[in-house]
């Protein structure tokens, strides 16, 4: 921010008192503080481009920054879509984890490590997506209404949250880890363990031949 505020002054060559320019850094800090500086800085040299009065400065910069945002952040559809797997996904797990788990080439899925996952899936949605569904079940709920009412309502109800949402909160989420077994890592034995092994085991005499 202080690189971004000096960048400003050069350029509107600005002579500000201390406190306009404290009143003028509160305030930008706070619109601007969930925005990165990978983000931010592009988009205030585009506004500078643009933009003819200083107290104008702020809006045409969160303008370029909504701009540069949408243009990285998934589509409605995509999201939409997104969200249709994780409900498929979270239905079948939920199936599992309520009769007694799902037995595998590599293991046993247990109910608790399902349910647990279950929620693994919810999470890898972006948070506008978990904030329209409110959890796991009613995702599933949601999107297993019949299709005039998904059509009618639980779709445009969908798309409005998302259009409604701030673009940090449409960004992907880090990926579901893979549905597998849990590991159950078990101790490597000792040669400890083997002398007392050697020391319990009762020895056996060789018949003697007649």
């Amino acid at each position: 921010m202080a690189t971004a505020l000096s960048k400003i002054d050069d350029y509107f060559r600005l002579q500000l008192t201390d406190d306009e320019r404290r009143a003028r850094t509160e305030v930008y800090t706070y619109a601007l503080r969930d925005v990165p500086d990978e983000v931010a800085m592009p988009a205030l040299m585009r506004a500078l481009t643009v933009c003819r009065y200083p107290s104008q400065l702020l809006v045409d910069w969160c303008a370029e920054i909504k701009t540069a945002s949408a243009q990285t952040l998934p589509s409605e559809s995509d999201l939409w879509q997104q969200a249709q797997k994780a409900a498929r996904q979270i239905e079948q797990e939920s199936y599992w984890a309520a009769t007694g788990g799902m037995v595998t080439g590599s293991g046993k899925l247990t109910p608790t490590y399902l349910r647990e996952h279950v929620w693994q899936v919810f999470k890898s949605l972006p948070q506008a997506v978990q904030d329209w569904a409110g959890s796991p079940s009613e995702l599933v709920a949601q999107m297993s209404r019949p299709l005039a009412e998904v059509t009618q309502f639980v779709r445009p109800s969908f798309a409005k949250a998302v259009k409604a949402a701030q673009p940090q909160a449409l960004a992907l989420q880090p990926e579901v880890p893979r549905l597998e077994p849990p590991r159950v890592d078990r101790p490597q034995p000792s040669g400890n363990d083997f002398l007392a092994d050697a020391v319990e085991r009762p020895r056996r005499h060789k018949r003697k031949e007649t």
